[in-house]
């Protein structure tokens, strides 16, 4: 497996999109069971990305607990300004994508590789069927 390191940011930024699509389809039993806990995807000491059950994801800023929810595509767009949603005028300007990039997309979350099948369940029972394409 290549090194983050080793690839441009570019490449980084692409393998970071890539990874919170496919955490969209996941869906493992503990998935299920916490459905509505809350994931945090990047955090620092200004702004906290997060998935909220399943497909809802947020952006807060960290100091004034202020910000909002919505799907991912929004967080995605280049448009979007994240200054104006956190009310932080030094980010003004800047997308998700933007602030991201100056952190080098870093992989703070759980993924799975493109080529891993998806285990699916039998919820009723709690069984593991093993794996799904």
């Amino acid at each position: 497996m290549e090194k983050n390191e080793s690839l441009t940011l570019a490449e980084k930024k692409q393998r970071w999109v890539n990874a919170l699509l496919r955490k969209l389809e996941m869906r493992t039993l503990e998935e299920w069971d916490f459905e509505t806990m809350s994931e945090t995807i990047y955090k620092d000491d200004v702004l906290e990305f997060y998935r909220e059950c399943q497909a809802t994801y947020g952006l807060e800023n960290v100091q004034t607990r202020g910000g909002m929810e919505s799907d991912l595509e929004y967080f995605l767009d280049e448009k979007l300004d994240i200054g104006e949603i956190l009310n932080i005028d030094a980010l003004r300007g800047q997308s998700l994508l933007d602030y991201m990039a100056t952190k080098d997309f870093p992989m703070t979350f759980q993924t799975w590789p493109e080529n891993t099948e998806k285990e699916w369940w039998d919820l009723d029972n709690g069984i593991k069927h093993g794996k799904r394409k």
